[in-house]
């Protein structure tokens, strides 16, 4: 349920995903199968001489995985993130950014600002998409 509402809007009209520090963003590329069978959306973003994308992937079902186990807490801290979306942590700080906004986009929860994670704002939401 969850993968279908987020590409729903994503990449339209969501296609870019805010840093949450400073002022650069990811760029939506694609969704598809990686290599393991799981569906991920997969982002961009340019490396510091703009002559190089560099490309990497949020793993959906880690994406659940994570709302499921902390949904109850009312708030999702990066080290839950590093927890539940093993492979999606290990692209670096760039997937928890992506998996904010998406969530974000879709109304389930809000980023405090650095530090102070990210909170719940639509447990109902949450739970119906990951069911």
């Amino acid at each position: 349920m969850l993968v279908q509402r987020l590409r729903e809007i994503i990449p339209n009209p969501n296609s870019t995903f805010p840093m949450l520090g400073s002022g650069g963003q990811y760029y939506f590329d694609q969704w598809r199968l990686d290599l393991n069978g799981e569906m991920c959306l997969y982002y961009c973003f340019w490396n510091r001489n703009r002559t190089k994308k560099n490309k990497k992937r949020v793993v959906i079902s880690e994406v659940e995985d994570l709302i499921r186990n902390c949904r109850t807490h009312g708030h999702i801290t990066r080290k839950d993130f590093e927890k539940y979306c093993h492979t999606s942590n290990s692209a670096g700080h760039c997937s928890f950014t992506v998996t904010v906004r998406m969530l974000e986009y879709l109304g389930i929860w809000r980023y405090l600002g650095r530090g102070l994670g990210v909170e719940i704002i639509d447990d109902d939401l949450a739970q119906s998409l990951v069911v």
